[in-house]
């Protein structure tokens, strides 16, 4: 499996951002039999960008880079929409509240399988479109 992760670079690596469209960064993980890799990790196409077009820049990067879902934190009603009419899964960690994984326990969680499938945006104010 292939996905993608808003992430926080930080001095003890990559944590999963809080809000989908404001992260800095995203990380594109490979979750296969053999464990994982963080294959690349590479700027948000939609800062700088309001409403809906930052949240179609990242759906439409992310497209491009072949991932087919996402690992959130919270997202918000407008990316959703857009990630699930694109046909990506939007998944996420079931995890301590409070606390931000790094992005090597999200991909462990993954191969576990212990992320949740959203059916509904789980951010109230969609602010980051």
């Amino acid at each position: 499996m292939r996905f993608a992760s808003p992430v926080v670079k930080t001095g003890r690596g990559l944590l999963l951002s809080p809000h989908f469209g404001r992260a800095r960064h995203f990380a594109v993980v490979e979750v296969g039999e053999g464990g994982y890799r963080v294959v690349e990790v590479f700027e948000n196409p939609g800062l700088g960008r309001e409403g809906y077009g930052r949240a179609r820049a990242i759906v439409e990067e992310l497209a491009r880079r072949g991932v087919g879902a996402v690992v959130v934190s919270e997202v918000g009603p407008g990316a959703f929409s857009l990630l699930r009419e694109r046909g990506f899964r939007v998944l996420a960690p079931r995890r301590a509240p409070g606390r931000l994984p790094s992005i090597e326990e999200v991909a462990e969680a993954v191969g576990r399988g212990e992320v949740v499938e959203l059916e509904a945006p789980n951010e109230e104010h969609g602010g980051e479109g």
